[in-house]
């Protein structure tokens, strides 16, 4: 989730394959959390609640924000992609775009889910992900673009679909925390024979299929081992990821004008920075009174 943000508020963006394991990686960690114990209406049901109600209201409170910026500031259409409350169905570039996360999430999870159940063997089911994915990415190379990022939602199944497996087999819970970070700077070096930039949010790959399967894999699992090696046991990264729904729904609502203040003071990446850091720590301090008094909106209401 920081990765994500610090990517969207434009700070570090020289790092190599930064832009390639923000989206890959949080897919496979929420794979690597993934539950399929639960029949299916109750599983909709579920999914319902911690994830596409949090969706819509968010993503109607927004469009609220953007009309009422159309019809207060002037030449407000010139400063965002974003044409009307029918964005989903139409484009990708939402008013408060990373919000198309939680729609491929949705997609993700019920597509996993049926893959798992109707198909027993596993190395067949991965093959199934692991297809579908194919053909996300292909639609992807010929610019269709799919309602409601289902075509993108394709393109990452495999992903999500490898960060269950992790999970359920124990994979990566044999290395200690030595091996665990020799291999994670391995498995991140690796990466550098394909220098490419993966667009996830709008499913167009400037590389191959071998390199965008190679990548998404080797990278993720390179963050995770990284954070097992070298970010154990960290409170403050503990709490983000409690209320990481939070601070995807919000951010990108919060970083903007945040980022046009900071920058008559600051210029270049300094403001950048602080933009970053004022940001999340708006959301830490608010994530608490969200948590206790509207959970639902966050996808915590029991």
């Amino acid at each position: 989730m920081l990765l994500i943000v610090v990517v969207h508020v434009g700070a570090v963006c020289s790092i190599p394959l930064l832009h390639e394991v923000k989206v890959s990686a949080f897919f496979m960690l929420s794979g690597y959390f993934f539950s399929v114990k639960l029949p299916f209406k109750d599983f909709i049901i579920k999914k319902y609640k911690t994830i596409l109600f949090p969706f819509l209201f968010f993503y109607v409170i927004s469009y609220l924000l953007f009309y009422a910026g159309k019809y207060a500031v002037p030449h407000f259409d010139t400063m965002t992609e974003a044409k009307g409350i029918l964005d989903c169905f139409v484009q990708k570039q939402y008013f408060n775009g990373p919000l198309w996360f939680l729609l491929a999430l949705f997609w993700l999870q019920v597509i996993t889910y049926f893959i798992i159940k109707h198909i027993k063997k596993t190395p067949i089911a991965f093959a199934v992900s692991l297809l579908l994915s194919c053909l996300g990415f292909m639609l992807g190379k010929m610019g269709i673009d799919l309602p409601l990022v289902l075509d993108t939602s394709l393109s990452t199944v495999f992903v999500f679909h490898l960060g269950y497996l992790l999970r359920k087999y124990s994979i990566l819970e044999k290395y200690g925390k030595v091996e665990s970070g020799i291999f994670s700077v391995i498995f991140y070096l690796s990466c550098w024979s394909f220098p490419t930039l993966i667009m996830h949010s709008t499913n167009r790959y400037d590389c191959g299929l071998v390199s965008y399967i190679y990548i998404s894999i080797v990278l993720s699992i390179a963050l995770i081992l990284f954070s097992k090696a070298f970010l154990d046991h960290s409170g403050l990264l503990a709490f983000i990821g409690r209320h990481s729904m939070w601070i995807m729904c919000v951010h990108h609502l919060l970083y903007r004008p945040i980022k046009m203040v900071a920058q008559h003071f600051l210029s270049g990446q300094p403001a950048l920075y602080l933009t970053f850091f004022i940001t999340i720590a708006i959301c830490c301090l608010t994530a608490p009174c969200i948590e206790k008094y509207a959970p639902r909106i966050i996808g915590k209401a029991k």
